[in-house]
């Protein structure tokens, strides 16, 4: 499948199917955040072992979050920023372009 295929496949199911979308939403908030807190562990200069003490969690949930293995949720992301002393900025922009 090529990238113009699979472009109008996600945006008609995202149209037309509404768990559909809820999914699509969430995978990329999911993978998002892991990007993120990748980013921010680096920044940080920890290992994933010394940020999963930093922020008291499972060296193996930030593991799965860093991978976008997780549903990520507003509590989530609370613990996270308020055991790093970060704040959480939030912005919307369109899945696709039109």
């Amino acid at each position: 499948m090529d990238r113009t295929n699979l472009k109008n496949y996600l945006k008609d199911n995202y149209e037309n199917d509404q768990d559909f979308a809820k999914d699509f939403v969430q995978c990329s908030l999911n993978v998002n955040t892991g990007i993120a807190i990748i980013n921010l562990r680096k920044k940080m200069g920890l290992t994933r072992e010394e940020f999963a003490r930093y922020v008291n969690m499972p060296q193996a949930t930030i593991l799965q979050i860093e991978q976008g293995d997780v549903d990520v949720t507003t509590d989530l992301l609370v613990k996270l920023a308020t055991a790093s002393k970060q704040h959480i900025e939030i912005n919307f922009s369109p899945i696709f372009d039109e």
